[in-house]
């Protein structure tokens, strides 16, 4: 989740619980400016506590976990790729009729 979807999750979290931007912003002791330009995904990075209090605030909360591992490596895919070439580029057999 990249900081653009957690600005439009905290916009609607915000919405649900019936708060202005200028509420919500007083209750993680931010200003106006600072909330609106992360709902609207113009704001590219806020530090853990901003976030954190704001999340608080609208009854959101921050959890780690563990990055999945089943994306493939670089060689993996270049030998995709190296496949997907050769089965591109082999001579078809042709018929005569």
């Amino acid at each position: 989740m990249d900081i653009k979807q957690v600005g439009l999750l905290i916009r609607q979290k915000r919405r649900d619980v019936m708060l202005t931007q200028q509420q919500l912003a007083q209750q993680a002791g931010l200003s106006r400016a600072t909330v609106a330009s992360l709902e609207s995904g113009a704001l590219s990075e806020i530090g853990f506590t901003k976030l954190q209090r704001l999340l608080e605030a609208v009854g959101l909360e921050l959890r780690v976990a563990q990055a999945p591992t089943d994306r493939p490596t670089m060689d993996e895919l270049m030998a995709i790729n190296q496949q997907e070439y050769e089965q591109s580029h082999a001579r078809k057999p042709r018929f005569r009729t």
